[in-house]
């Protein structure tokens, strides 16, 4: 059985430091040897798309996979993600409804 690792985030505040602490934790969970989900609320209020610009480039510098699709803040943003390595991500539906 393979291990996997789940490191949950919370910001209350959003700056930019967050960024690069997020990039930082990446980096250091995919050192481990075992698979990594990462979840929680990053308050990453963002642009037409509902996910901020900054944090959407770390993951996709990681290669990594962030699941959810819809909005989870009634002002149009999508600040609770989940995300993964791109490569151990199962094909099936992975989330059917996340909402606050």
């Amino acid at each position: 059985m393979k291990k996997i690792k789940i490191s949950h985030v919370f910001t209350a505040f959003r700056h930019l430091a967050f960024t690069e602490r997020l990039s930082d934790l990446l980096d250091r969970l995919a050192t481990l040897d075992s698979g990594f989900i990462v979840d929680g609320d990053f308050n990453a209020k963002g642009d037409s798309n509902g996910l901020d610009s900054r944090t959407a480039d770390v993951i996709t510098r990681h290669a990594l996979r962030q699941h959810v699709r819809s909005l989870t803040h009634r002002e149009g943003n999508v600040l609770d993600l989940i995300i993964t390595q791109d490569d151990d991500t199962p094909r099936g539906q992975l989330i059917s409804a996340v909402a606050v």
